[in-house]
């Protein structure tokens, strides 16, 4: 019997609130999940008939190796993601991509984006991004965040979640306008600017491109190739994330 569309999409979803990276207390368990997709089970009668709904959905997963419990035996159990490749399930990743553009909806009007990245890094939020790709450093000037083209940082963070290549248009300092094919190593906010880790084209070399110079983005066709080497606390111990300093283009 075919598995209906209702039933792919609501473990999609539910695959998509478990993190792949998390230390186990952040792991959500099925009464942190049925109260995040309460919608999905809202026709069983019953609080104890909705979880044991999501505890069979739950057993799937496990089943087809999509998570795994991190604390056997535990009560109640948690769980986290166990597949890195998952290009090529759309629906997984248009949750993700509505989640990211539900949390900038939510969060960016308020003129800060301190917001956006904490809620982008909770470990159920649906982006699938953990603090290697994502930083905020403090800054004692609580200045606003430089303008970026609207529908940007959503694109940059959908590609940062999905390890995809992004096409974009770029202007650097010297007013030249370049279009590049990037792939996204990591993403960090230092006072009010916003920069994007990624190598350009065929290159090695990561480089640092400021959100507010992008003047289109679209998602590319391909996996963004990963530096050998990079590592961004590495970056930031060195001071390439400083004002002034490191391979900005």
């Amino acid at each position: 019997m075919a598995v209906s569309k209702d039933r792919i999409d609501r473990l999609a979803q539910l695959e998509a609130l478990i993190p792949r990276h998390a230390p186990v207390e952040n792991c959500p368990d099925p009464g942190r999940l049925v109260d995040r997709m309460g919608k999905h089970y809202a026709h069983h009668a019953s609080p104890a008939a909705r979880r044991r709904a999501i505890q069979r959905d739950l057993e799937e997963l496990v089943a087809d190796a999509r998570i795994e419990p991190v604390n056997p035996g535990g009560k109640p159990l948690r769980y986290r993601r166990l597949r890195e490749d998952t290009a090529s399930d759309p629906y997984l990743w248009d949750y993700a991509r509505r989640s990211i553009e539900n949390i900038l909806a939510a969060e960016l009007p308020a003129g800060q984006l301190d917001a956006v990245w904490q809620r982008m890094l909770e470990p159920d939020s649906g982006t699938g991004l953990d603090a290697s790709r994502l930083r905020i450093l403090s800054d004692s000037q609580r200045l606003q965040p430089a303008a970026i083209r609207d529908g940007a940082l959503a694109d940059v963070l959908e590609a940062l979640t999905r390890a995809q290549t992004l096409v974009i248009g770029y202007r650097d300092a010297a007013d030249k306008l370049t279009r590049p094919v990037i792939h996204p190593q990591a993403l960090l906010q230092r006072g009010p600017r916003v920069y994007l880790f990624a190598m350009k084209n065929d290159e090695a070399l990561v480089r640092m491109y400021a959100l507010h110079r992008i003047t289109s983005s679209a998602l590319g066709s391909e996996p963004a190739r990963k530096a050998a080497d990079f590592d961004l606390d590495r970056e930031i111990r060195r001071g390439n994330a400083d004002s002034g300093t490191g391979d900005r283009y």
